[in-house]
């Protein structure tokens, strides 16, 4: 399971687990969110596994 590791003073938020993490980007209007996931098999070799947009609509 990924946990919040941080959150920077751009919004960007970053989890990180064993063999999971995401690196999750507030655009500065907090109308739209970029989210990069990317999964390891060993905790050493990283490949990329979903890219995400998400969009406010209230």
């Amino acid at each position: 399971m990924a946990a919040l590791r941080n959150v920077d003073k751009a919004g960007v938020w970053t989890f990180t687990g064993d063999t999971m993490r995401a690196t999750l980007t507030i655009d500065p209007g907090g109308q739209t969110m970029a989210a990069k996931w990317e999964r390891s098999p060993d905790g050493a070799t990283w490949a990329d596994w979903m890219d995400m947009e998400f969009v406010r609509e209230a």
